[in-house]
């Protein structure tokens, strides 16, 4: 008995005549079909880019201070802060590759876009104020940047 045998003898394969396949340019994702498809991507992931961007930009004004010396500003960055915020990108995108499977792709972006958005609002207006600490600030910008 040969156990490399897939099929019994005599079975005949069913196969289809190739089809050419046509290989899709860029103009492609300008069709009818696609037009909506490519513009609302293009809006979510140019929405997502300046999103993260901002709260990058964001997180360093937050906790950077300047001084006037002579016609001269320079300024001070609280690098402690910035650093501990950091790794908060990497702790929401494990969660969210944990969580896409159970909730899906489009819930887990709208949880993840919604936690980031609130926390900016809150780290802006917490630093708004005369009497936030410090440790609340990174905690915001922790959730910000993460989300």
């Amino acid at each position: 008995k040969n156990v490399f045998a897939l099929f019994p003898p005599g079975t005949v394969l069913y196969q289809p005549e190739e089809q050419e396949s046509k290989s899709l340019g860029f103009s492609d994702f300008f069709t009818p079909q696609r037009r909506l498809a490519t513009f609302l991507l293009t809006l979510v992931w140019g929405g997502s880019t300046l999103a993260q961007f901002t709260n990058l930009i964001l997180v360093t004004l937050i906790f950077s201070s300047e001084q006037e010396e002579e016609k001269e500003a320079t300024y001070s960055f609280d690098y402690n802060a910035i650093l501990v915020s950091t790794p908060s990108e990497i702790v929401g995108t494990t969660i969210v590759l944990f969580t896409v499977d159970k909730v899906g792709r489009i819930p887990s972006m709208v949880v993840s876009y919604a936690v980031g958005g609130l926390a900016a609002f809150g780290l802006c207006y917490l630093a708004e104020k005369e009497d936030t600490t410090r440790s609340s600030l990174i905690l915001m910008s922790f959730l910000a940047r993460g989300g």
